[in-house]
């Protein structure tokens, strides 16, 4: 359950994070056709005398489709126009419009201000033939990290299910094919050891992976119970033998057990004859 555990949270993090980067190129593509149509609006209002409209074409494109709002700076930091709903933080030229007047090119990046998530996509503003100023637009990102914490959510509840579906099929699986067959046969092998011959006779498990293994088994019990008959004959033949006491052996056993001592016999019973 721990290494299914660990899998599936790689997997629901993976995904999460393809979600989060395509939901962050489809909203930098957004941004980068409504950046070029602004270009070709607030280009031409960069005139002094004409500065008066870029804030009437800010307002009028600000708060549309997630786009929290539409700024342009000059190339020395300064907004020459702002939607007022953006948050006071685009006050100063952010970094990626910053980039983009020096890469001269379209940028795009995330940044925190407040307490949400903005994307911002900055493309450079031109005139008389050089880069005079940027504009950027402002997307609440904050959907995006709510479509990545839910999918996330989602993919780790389905994928834990199916794992746990199949982690509990093959415990099930192996616990009827394997465990089940592994303890008769370690019961019947027990019950050899202390002597049942009987077992000799039960049931052992069959099949691919228990056959060859009960065949061994089986012929070595035999051997087993062979052996152990064999040496309950012999002992109880040695037994008997050593039951019956003859002259040789009661001499040998005094000889062995005075170790040279004189052993005197005092007997006076008639009519026996004794003789040594």
């Amino acid at each position: 359950m721990l290494a299914s555990t660990v899998v599936v949270c790689v997997s629901a993090s993976l995904q999460a994070r393809q979600e989060h980067w395509r939901l962050h190129e489809e909203l930098t593509r957004r941004a980068a056709v409504l950046a070029e149509s602004l270009q070709e609006l607030i280009e031409p209002l960069l005139d002094t005398e004409k500065q008066s409209g870029l804030q009437r074409v800010v307002e009028r494109f600000g708060n549309r489709e997630r786009l929290a709002g539409v700024a342009v700076y000059t190339t020395e930091g300064l907004p020459l126009a702002m939607t007022t709903s953006l948050p006071a933080e685009f006050q100063t030229t952010p970094a990626v419009a910053q980039d983009a007047i020096q890469a001269d090119e379209g940028r795009s990046g995330l940044t925190q201000a407040g307490h949400k998530r903005w994307h911002l996509f900055a493309l450079p503003l031109r005139h008389s033939g050089g880069v005079v100023g940027v504009v950027a637009l402002v997307h609440d990102a904050s959907y995006i990290d709510a479509n990545t914490v839910r999918l996330w959510k989602q993919s780790f509840t389905r994928l834990f299910v199916h794992v746990l579906f199949i982690s509990l099929i093959t415990f099930l699986i192996v616990r009827w094919s394997l465990i089940r067959p592994m303890a008769t046969t370690v019961e019947w092998i027990k019950r050899l050891r202390i002597g049942e011959v009987t077992a000799l006779h039960g049931a052992l498990p069959k099949g691919d992976l228990f056959g060859p293994l009960a065949r061994e088994v089986t012929h070595m019990a035999k051997s087993l119970v062979a052996a152990k008959a064999a040496a309950e004959e012999e002992a109880k033949l040695r037994h008997a033998g050593e039951s019956r006491w003859t002259p040789e052996r009661l001499k040998e056993h005094v000889r062995l057990a005075l170790q040279g001592r004189v052993l005197v016999i005092v007997a006076n019973r008639e009519p026996y004859d004794h003789s040594g």
